[in-house]
């Protein structure tokens, strides 16, 4: 019972509220730990993450996707963070437990406002362990809904990194349970950035691959794993950078040869699934198609197979390269015609199963597509010369005018690779003795150098798979990158 006094016609009214009746409505918050200052709690920059066990009321399981966004927000905030989920028994700096109680207990609450002062429940406690890892209990008591843990995790994962709680309404970092915040604000964003605010930049080593850098024809990665198809026998092995282990599956299709010149192959992939297609051969005719085709994975419901698609029309004749543009493939080439060298562009859209939207472009004085190390950011592509004849860097967008523009050039290189993540672009020299070179291109910034790639031999192919870009030498050498 809970007794109150009101004042009605002048008089005071003592009047007494049954326990049953203040606990009817609760009222939510997310945590009652305040953070008065930013600090930085991390040296790394990839954090792992575990959930140690699944709501009463709402199996994680069921919503991993949708519980990996507030990470995802918080990385694309900073640049540099990344976060992976890993198994409960794995090493993790921020565990998340379903708990029947907080661990600290604290006094019972109750709004300010209204006649009768309504409880306050806490959703949410985080407790820094000596090890310096992090502890975030969520109330398993309650009937958790998808949207309400979304933004519980952003406010905890915010407040592992260090972040201090905020009373800005659009804040991630505000204690209120708002389902309408969904991401870190320009503050929280500005916050993150000053204290991580140096990339990690690193190369590790892992096994060499099981086959010959020298039979690859072409290489991609997806949202889940990469994939790298050899000449020899239509081989297709897969890399799941979990396990950090590579698996044969099923070969990619046979077609008759056209002609004594080998079939070239392209892949790129859109989100999980992977596309793979014979994009072009030096002799073919005006009109002559190339076969395309979608990978189904092992996993999937019917088992592995390939699925055939729409045929690549024929819009160029050699040199050809692949990028993913706003979930649209792009087949960039080149194409002799009657008015000379031409850059030849040809759309694929997956929904509709669709090639199409040829266009043709001029190509620029001192442009090559021979010997490129291009890359795709945002919605352009970067093209990259490599030979000292051609030493010029190029920005390709078919939504401006003129399409190509001339960038800041980069640090010659021998034999480069190339590869995109998050909002930059990285070149890879390809010398045979000595380290590599790495460079880094953000829009609107010089180059930056990187750490070098203390590898053996020539660079012969990279994918990137999440946040990782992963690297081959002609040697066998594999490597994985963390930027």
């Amino acid at each position: 019972m809970r007794c109150i006094y009101f004042l009605l016609s002048g008089l005071f009214i003592l009047g007494c509220v049954p326990d049953e009746l203040q606990q009817a409505t609760p009222m939510y918050e997310i945590s009652n730990d305040l953070n008065t200052a930013n600090k930085r709690i991390f040296e790394q920059c990839e954090l792992q993450y575990s959930f140690q066990n699944s709501a009463r009321a709402l199996p994680v399981s069921s919503i991993l996707k949708q519980l990996e966004l507030p990470f995802d927000r918080w990385s694309q905030a900073n640049d540099y963070l990344s976060f992976e989920r890993v198994s409960p028994g794995d090493s993790a700096q921020i565990r998340f437990v379903f708990a029947d109680s907080l661990p600290v207990a604290r006094p019972k609450r109750y709004t300010t406002y209204g006649l009768v002062g309504q409880p306050i429940e806490v959703l949410s406690q985080l407790v820094r362990r000596p090890n310096g890892t992090c502890l975030v209990y969520l109330l398993n008591t309650h009937a958790w809904k998808p949207e309400e843990l979304q933004r519980v995790l952003l406010f905890q994962i915010g407040a592992a990194l260090g972040l201090a709680t905020s009373s800005r309404p659009t804040s991630a970092m505000r204690t209120n349970l708002s389902t309408a915040t969904t991401e870190p604000d320009s503050s929280d964003a500005k916050a993150i950035k000053q204290l991580y605010n140096q990339p990690c930049d690193q190369w590790t080593r892992l096994a060499d691959v099981p086959f010959r850098p020298n039979l690859v024809e072409t290489v991609v990665g997806n949202s889940g794993c990469g994939y790298v198809f050899l000449n020899q026998n239509n081989a297709l092995w897969e890399f799941n950078p979990v396990t950090k282990r590579w698996n044969s599956r099923l070969p990619y299709p046979t077609v008759p040869t056209i002609s004594t010149h080998p079939d070239n192959w392209l892949a790129f992939a859109i989100d999980s699934t992977v596309f793979l297609g014979q994009a072009y051969n030096l002799s073919w005719k005006a009109g002559k198609k190339g076969t395309f085709w979608r990978y189904v994975p092992v996993e999937s419901p019917g088992g592995e197979r390939w699925v055939r698609l729409d045929s690549i029309p024929q819009i160029g004749w050699g040199n050809g390269y692949c990028f993913i543009i706003n979930k649209t493939g792009y087949l960039v080439t080149t194409n002799n015609s009657s008015v000379g060298r031409q850059i030849s562009v040809c759309t694929y859209d997956p929904v509709l199963n669709k090639w199409g939207g040829i266009m043709l472009y001029q190509e620029p004085t001192g442009f090559s597509i021979s010997g490129m190390s291009p890359f795709a950011l945002g919605m352009n592509i970067y093209f990259l010369t490599s030979k000292s004849s051609f030493y010029k860097s190029w920005r390709f967008s078919t939504t401006s005018t003129p399409p190509f523009v001339q960038t800041p050039s980069f640090e010659e290189v021998f034999r480069p690779t190339s590869f995109s993540i998050r909002n930059a672009g990285y070149v890879v020299g390809g010398n045979t003795f000595g380290p590599k070179s790495v460079a880094q291109y953000r829009p609107e910034q010089p180059w930056k150098r990187m750490r070098d790639l203390p590898a053996q031999g020539n660079t012969a192919f990279s994918f990137v798979v999440g946040n990782r870009a992963y690297l081959v030498t002609d040697v066998g050498q594999f490597w994985e990158y963390r930027p």
